[in-house]
């Protein structure tokens, strides 16, 4: 989220760069802990229908998440900024939000 705000917020290209560097970064991290997570969900003999499943949805992911964020950053444009800009807040918030319920629920158990 702080690579996000880097290269949405900061006017600098070598800060959007290092910011660009800690999204890459980030998401080299959690891909394995996901792949890894949707395999210890299931039983052993069902892993690797979990983690195909897995990795589909986060291609088709991939697919639709430009235009729907276009249209809601193109929606919620305001405050000076510019589409892609209000698009990168929104996947911040929306972001922190989950992880924050993720956060909570977890916590309860």
């Amino acid at each position: 989220m702080v690579g996000s705000l880097m290269v949405a917020l900061v006017p600098n290209l070598l800060i959007s760069y290092v910011g660009a560097f800690l999204c890459g970064a980030a998401f080299s991290v959690i891909m394995p802990c996901v792949l890894h997570g949707a395999a210890k969900l299931v039983p052993a003999e069902s892993s690797a229908m979990a983690v195909s499943i897995a990795i589909c949805s986060q291609t088709i992911g991939r697919m639709i998440s430009p235009y729907v964020m276009t249209f809601l950053g193109s929606s919620i444009v305001g405050f000076g900024l510019t589409s892609n800009q209000a698009s990168l807040l929104f996947a911040v918030v929306v972001g922190f939000l989950g992880s924050a319920i993720l956060y909570f629920v977890n916590i309860r158990k």
